[in-house]
């Protein structure tokens, strides 16, 4: 369950990493949103949580223009499809920005 700390630390992090992410809360969900320049376009990037899944849970990313074939229904029944980018998150170290940089990877891979 997301507490206090861990929330400030991870706008700390984002701040820091990803200036053009702005933190946003709307119980139970909370997350960044912002964009990314790709090499053809610009993306519009949300990563997002539930508090009372996270940090258990990686965030679920949302990205528009959608880009490859890594998209699965949303965990948490949304419409839109999530970015499947997550592979090995450990609670206890994993963050959104760690979580953002691997859709940035996932951009230069996709040549996007």
């Amino acid at each position: 369950m997301l507490n206090v700390q861990r929330w400030r630390k991870e706008k700390e992090l984002m701040a820091g990493a990803f200036p053009q992410f702005r933190p946003f809360a709307d119980p139970p969900w909370f997350g960044f949103q912002g964009h990314l320049l790709g090499r053809l376009r610009r993306y519009e990037v949300v990563l997002e949580s539930r508090e009372d899944a996270y940090p258990e849970t990686p965030p679920s990313v949302y990205m528009n223009p959608q880009v490859g074939s890594h998209w699965r229904i949303s965990a948490y029944g949304r419409p839109t499809p999530e970015l499947c980018v997550i592979k090995d998150w450990i609670a206890s170290h994993s963050t959104f920005a760690n979580t953002l940089l691997a859709v940035v990877k996932y951009l230069e891979e996709h040549h996007a």
